[in-house]
């Protein structure tokens, strides 16, 4: 593989965290980088359960980070962050979240980076990764998605990713739709297989792609739209690249209305076949007091009304607020016709780049 590695320590003051948004727990660092909002993770003290995972890096590191976002808009690619938009806020850490909000003439698109629990234990060893993106132009655009993740885990041993299935990827390989898998992972093969990268296709937080794609990092970032797989090739780029391995995840574009948007999200993070989820709300019972609600009902509060109304005044008051009711009843009807031609158009657009995807 011919890139540079080495491992960021949490508390090191090096160039990419001087300008960068850092959040860490016991389990994981998470690094966005200031000037191109790329994301970074590595372990901190890993999984309590394995050992030897402390100071591992999950994604490959550079300056900047080679994990990077492209937008799909209107049949342009434009990847996040770059020069063709600018920065409404930088990546700066809030809290318990990085958050980043970068626009360009038509999108105006938020990404928030922050650790999640998984829905039991509440382990706190994942990352979620969501990008809101809004349109802020005068017309309806269609708007898509494509995560890249560069990967580093598989490079050093026997193959690159493997599924919850058990099934080995160790050429370039492609899912579609309901193909798709629960997970895909990372791990160090050779070294130590305990040292786990998870990703997360399917669940309770995350927005499933449309497609993934395994494949040579280098293949991937020359191909900013669907990537062509050849499914005996390894993830070797000759002269290039060698031994270098990245995942794609492919979001077909659907309209947005102006002022509308559209929600993904996506989840890294440590081994283990556990879901993340929101934290489980525990209901409390509470007991009334005896009498208190009898004593409510049996003595209501008296409703009395103001003397001396103007009859005329009221009936047309009411005439008035009964066509108003009538023209929201008419608006809602011509949404309601608006949004069921739109869905038409999305179908219609869906099955298009399916076809498109699969031909390819």
């Amino acid at each position: 593989m011919l890139k540079f590695f080495c491992f960021i320590a949490p508390l090191l003051l090096i160039p990419s965290l001087l300008t960068s948004a850092t959040l860490s727990n016991k389990h994981l660092l998470v690094d966005v980088e200031e000037e191109t909002a790329r994301i970074f993770i590595s372990t901190i003290d890993g999984k309590e359960d394995v050992e030897g995972d402390e100071r591992i890096n999950l994604l490959f590191f550079d300056k900047p980070p080679s994990s990077y976002t492209v937008l799909y808009v209107h049949r342009d690619a434009i990847t996040f962050g770059g020069e063709r938009g600018i920065y409404i806020k930088r990546p700066v850490a809030i809290g318990d979240k990085i958050e980043t909000i970068w626009e360009d003439k038509t999108v105006n698109v938020k990404q928030v980076v922050e650790f999640v629990k998984r829905k039991n234990t509440r382990t706190e060893d994942g990352v979620l990764i969501t990008y809101t993106i809004k349109n802020i132009s005068k017309y309806s655009r269609t708007v898509g998605l494509r995560i890249l993740f560069d990967t580093s885990l598989g490079e050093k041993g026997i193959y690159h990713f493997e599924l919850p299935t058990g099934e080995q990827i160790r050429y370039e390989t492609e899912y579609l739709g309901d193909d798709q898998p629960r997970a895909w992972i990372s791990k160090d093969t050779k070294r130590n297989p305990q040292h786990i990268l998870r990703g997360v296709i399917r669940g309770e937080l995350v927005t499933t792609p449309d497609k993934i794609v395994f494949a040579n990092y280098k293949s991937l970032f020359e191909n900013l739209f669907s990537y062509r797989i050849r499914r005996k090739r390894k993830f070797d780029y000759p002269p290039y690249s060698r031994n270098d391995s990245a995942i794609a995840m492919y979001f077909i574009p659907y309209y947005l209305y102006p002022g509308e948007t559209r929600e993904y999200s996506t989840i890294l993070g440590l081994s283990g076949e556990e879901e993340y989820g929101e934290d489980v709300v525990e209901i409390i019972q509470i007991e009334e007091e005896p009498g208190v609600i009898e004593e409510i009902i049996e003595k209501p509060e008296e409703i009395k009304l103001k003397e001396n109304i103007d009859l005329d005044l009221l009936n047309e008051e009411l005439e008035r607020i009964k066509r108003i009711r009538e023209l929201i009843a008419e608006e809602n009807r011509l949404m309601e016709e608006m949004n069921r031609i739109l869905e038409i158009e999305n179908n219609i657009l869906k099955e298009e780049e399916l076809n498109r995807l699969k031909e390819a």
